[in-house]
């Protein structure tokens, strides 16, 4: 392995392993990184602490991942925040919120949650994930609180090593009565 800032992963494997994964992965339709990254992530989960169950339903009310994103959304917009940002580091899942021209980290969660939120985030949006290419895509999350609307305009932007950056723009609309 190369160095620790390096978002290649170089592993030998059998012949036999390799051939076994390409097929499991065109018999999903998906790619072999998307496979390996489905499967790393199966096993980051399953060693996962218990605040956060394995097979969380991302649009269960109840669900601890379902609480969390709202909370995000909530307390950025408590604090007039315009711009929330996931960023992805090598360990964990930064969010930055964004206050006129300045830019605050507030929060970091634990790098086993990411997936989970932004599939959270991308049920809100009604944004699915696309399956080939990898491309920007948006949606539009309708919120209100304390009896005032919001937007919160949703981008699911990926980047190099397979990552995905997430920013939500929150737009107050008018007041409801």
């Amino acid at each position: 392995m190369g160095d620790a800032d390096n978002s290649t992963l170089s592993v030998d494997v059998p012949d036999w392993m390799s051939e076994a994964l390409k097929a499991l992965a065109r018999r999903r339709g998906i790619t072999l990184p998307e496979m390996i990254r489905r499967l790393m992530l199966a096993h980051v989960e399953e060693h996962a602490p218990e605040s956060v169950p394995r097979n969380a339903d991302v649009s269960d009310a109840a669900s601890p991942i379902v609480r969390m994103a709202n909370a995000i959304l909530v307390e950025a917009i408590r604090k007039h925040v315009t711009e929330i940002r996931l960023v992805p580091e090598a360990s964990s899942l930064s969010v930055v919120h964004q206050a006129r021209d300045s830019y605050e980290q507030v929060m970091t969660i634990p790098k086993h949650i990411q997936g989970l939120l932004f599939a959270r985030y991308r049920e809100m949006a009604d944004a699915p994930k696309a399956t080939n290419v990898p491309t920007r895509q948006e949606g539009t999350i309708p919120i209100v609180h304390e009896g005032k609307q919001h937007e919160v305009l949703a981008s699911f932007e990926p980047k190099n090593g397979g990552e995905e950056v997430v920013t939500l723009r929150i737009v107050s609309l008018i007041g409801l009565r």
